[in-house]
């Protein structure tokens, strides 16, 4: 019949509808399936992230895990009966909870790509921006064999999204960087030989590693960090002063997880998305003493790639 939906209306009816919404309850659920009964310094950012956005929009949250139930069914029972609309989920480490959870009952988000990933609309870290942005950082300074160190686990799709940003970086920065082999290393334990072989072979000035573990690795080899070679980290704690890296917006993962599921509960879609969609987020450069300027004949902004045209 011609109907076109008034923008500032819709805005007015989600108001009113914030302002009225019961503060008590777990009105959102923060659903993991860790086994343990604290949260590490990553997933526990993007809860406190989520939190604040939720206390800010009159929704309240809770954290609910698998392993404290018999089953992912029961799990979806107790969450129905305390009026929970909407879940931001946790990587799931175990296929039973895909399969056995109803999904349809609740609108749905996620952050991560887990091992096991139901069809939710996602927001996560831009992973391949990260490196790419290492690499364009290292060749800069000066530094003509930066080589990519990635701790990683099994099936870890991140993996992919890393070793594309360090091609891509040495597709755009060829005539300034060699292109070295990475070094892929399981989370423990720690193989020294590999990595001594690896920095024998590829003869890196700087290494770019997915943690700050390898630093005191290659300290304990007798390397000097800086003098030896350059160290970047993808993976910048709170508590690692000095180092050069990026450090991950995990409150912000949590306020674009909870804006995002509100959409879903106010325009009512609930279960699994068809096309999930992926928002990204780019992490931060900290300056630190690892990565100090290398030659003077560095790179000019005019030289290199943009990299506003990177996702």
């Amino acid at each position: 019949m011609g109907y076109r939906p008034d923008p500032a209306l819709s805005a007015l009816v989600s108001h009113r509808q914030g302002i009225n919404r019961p503060g008590d309850g777990a009105n959102l659920a923060f659903l993991t399936d860790l086994g343990e009964d604290h949260l590490n310094a990553y997933y526990q950012g993007i809860f406190d992230g989520a939190k604040a956005e939720v206390k800010a929009m009159g929704y309240c949250i809770e954290r609910f895990d698998f392993h404290k139930y018999p089953n992912p069914s029961a799990v979806g029972r107790v969450l129905e009966q305390r009026g929970v609309a909407g879940l931001i989920v946790c990587p799931i480490h175990e296929s039973r909870v895909l399969n056995e959870f109803p999904w349809e009952k609740f609108s749905n988000v996620g952050f991560l790509l887990p091992i096991y990933h139901p069809q939710v609309h996602m927001v996560r870290d831009n992973s391949f921006r990260t490196v790419y942005e290492a690499f364009m950082t290292a060749a800069r300074r000066g530094y003509r064999r930066p080589g990519l160190v990635i701790y990683t686990e099994r099936r870890s799709a991140n993996t992919i999204r890393q070793l594309g940003g360090q091609y891509a970086a040495q597709a755009s920065y060829k005539d300034w960087i060699d292109p070295l082999d990475p070094l892929i290393l399981s989370s423990t334990p720690h193989d020294t030989e590999r990595i001594r072989e690896w920095l024998k072979v590829q003869r890196a000035d700087c290494v770019i590693c997915t943690n700050t573990t390898l630093f005191w690795i290659l300290q304990d080899m007798g390397l000097r960090i800086p003098d030896d070679l350059g160290f970047i980290t993808l993976w910048l704690e709170p508590n690692d002063p000095g180092f050069s890296g990026f450090t991950p917006r995990t409150g912000q993962i949590g306020q674009v997880l909870v804006n995002l599921l509100d959409g879903l509960i106010k325009r009512n879609e609930r279960g699994l998305a068809e096309h999930p969609i992926v928002s990204l987020v780019n992490r931060v450069w900290v300056e630190g003493k690892t990565l100090p300027m290398r030659r003077a004949e560095t790179i000019s902004d005019s030289e290199v790639f943009d990299e506003n045209l990177l996702p």
